[in-house]
């Protein structure tokens, strides 16, 4: 049975994965029916398992309010090293299992969500045409966790956004300028570019403020004397560009998604001054890369270039 240790006060506390995932699968359904159901076992062994991994941890992770269970303060905390840990142990399991099947030709790719919805998928479906027994895993991340990831080298290659530098990686950045997107029956929809001017106190849909692309709005905004109205705070460009479609207001949005979703009810215009995202792709540094592989970075490196030109 995998298990890691915990050190805290001289105390050793032994959590086995088990209990992680149940753990995990809670805060997810809000139910111990919910996560037993997940895991595929008894509600009983469910409840024990969460009773022990309290009982070892010393504070208690569940509250039951509304006929639910809510996560204490504690578990919130707790949480984020739970899913960091999970998802080594997945990527561990996922390695051992192409080890083991002797499978020739693979690759695990790890990315962040928005490329991996479209984009990814039709590069890489074009890259299998003519290799049929090519098996490829796409690790679908939010980008707080592929900054977890990305030391482990649990990947043959990640795509990263708002890259940082790591001494146990190489990187490849790419640079993409962002668009204005509107409602298709939006007056602005008139206008050949768009400005902070433009846009002074309309309704505005961002990503979170943590991201790279909210301060450089910010700055523009000021930079214009415009007023910045955010109503939506969101986490990826995928739902930024949902509110979008729906009426919600405005915003920006990469070319990624903005080209697929141009003429569904949004309408894109170039936006001024220039707000970027950078995206990279990541290898582990001092390994020996296979020709697949090689070939497979080649082919994505033309397509992300075609998106920036």
């Amino acid at each position: 049975m995998y298990s890691f240790l915990l050190w805290d006060d001289f105390k050793t506390y032994a959590m086995n994965i088990r209990q992680l995932e149940c753990f995990r699968e809670i805060l997810i359904t809000g139910t111990v029916t919910g996560a037993a159901k997940a895991l595929g076992i008894s509600q009983p062994s469910a409840s024990s398992l969460i009773a022990n991994l309290e009982r070892e941890l010393g504070f208690a992770l569940f509250k039951r309010a509304r006929g639910r269970l809510e996560a204490t303060p504690e578990a919130q905390y707790l949480s984020t090293d739970v899913q960091q840990t999970l998802d080594s142990i997945e990527l561990t399991a996922q390695r051992a299992k192409q080890i083991r099947d002797q499978r020739v030709g693979s690759l695990v790719v790890a990315t962040y969500p928005d490329i991996a919805i479209d984009f990814l998928p039709k590069v890489i479906s074009e890259f299998r045409e003519g290799r049929p027994d090519l098996q490829i895993t796409i690790l679908a991340r939010r980008s707080e966790m592929m900054r977890g990831l990305l030391p482990t080298h649990l990947y043959d290659l990640a795509v990263v956004e708002s890259p940082s530098e790591h001494p146990s990686v190489e990187m490849e950045e790419f640079t993409f300028d962002c668009v204005c997107a509107l409602p298709e029956n939006h007056p602005l929809a008139r206008r050949r570019e768009i400005t902070p001017s433009d846009l002074d106190g309309l309704p505005f849909i961002s990503l979170l403020p943590e991201h790279d692309i909210y301060g450089q709005i910010e700055r523009a905004f000021a930079d214009y004397n415009a007023s910045l109205n955010v109503v939506v705070e969101t986490q990826t460009m995928e739902s930024v560009s949902g509110f979008l479609r729906h009426g919600a207001g405005v915003g920006l949005l990469d070319p990624l998604t903005a080209r697929r979703y141009a003429g569904q009810e949004i309408v894109i215009r170039p936006f001024a001054p220039s707000i970027t995202q950078k995206i990279a792709l990541v290898l582990p540094r001092d390994r020996l890369r296979s020709v697949v592989l090689e070939e497979f970075i080649k082919v994505l490196r033309s397509a992300l270039g075609e998106v920036g030109r």
